[in-house]
């Protein structure tokens, strides 16, 4: 909404570019917001789950966490910078292209992927949570959730997404009944 505000008047798009034109105090104050969150309110008890206030306070701090990481991505001058520069490498464009199918694809192929580990020592699915650092199967879960995810989002959106897009040029637009 602040992009769309930004683009139609200049003047709110130059002060935020202005704002924004460093990367680091935005991310450093995400670290800061992360550390706190994580040190100081910790994670759900998996008893009675996220429910009043927790539930509340983690959406607050997610949102809050999502708008400090992504301000630089969005505003200032994109060619300065390490950061910046790194969003426009090819690899981490057609992630972010594939992203949606990623998010969609990835939880799944973790669960079902999680029983092959039953026979080789590793945890079940409702106990992945509680393994140490460093354990094969958290390992093997990021291999699968990235690896399988990402496949399967490149996949559905080559062979899904694209021709759809492509099928909806081709229905003709009722014309508008406005004058």
């Amino acid at each position: 909404v602040v992009s769309v505000w930004a683009a139609t008047d200049p003047d709110l798009g130059r002060r935020i570019d202005g704002l924004a034109d460093r990367v680091w105090p935005w991310w450093a104050a995400a670290a800061g917001l992360f550390a706190w969150y994580a040190y100081a309110v910790g994670p759900a008890d998996f008893a009675t789950g996220y429910s009043g206030w927790f539930w509340h306070r983690r959406q607050l701090t997610l949102a809050l966490f999502t708008v400090l990481l992504m301000v630089p991505a969005v505003f200032g001058d994109q060619g300065r910078g390490v950061a910046r520069r790194a969003w426009s490498w090819r690899p981490v464009v057609f992630v972010g292209t594939v992203s949606y199918g990623l998010y969609l694809w990835h939880f799944d192929w973790m669960k079902r992927s999680i029983a092959g580990l039953d026979g080789l020592g590793g945890s079940t699915w409702p106990g992945w949570v509680h393994t140490p650092p460093g354990d094969s199967s958290m390992l093997y879960l990021l291999v699968v959730g990235l690896g399988v995810g990402l496949a399967f989002a490149a996949a559905s959106w080559y062979l899904l997404e694209q021709p759809l897009q492509r099928f909806k040029r081709r229905v003709p637009r009722r014309p508008s009944r406005r004058p």
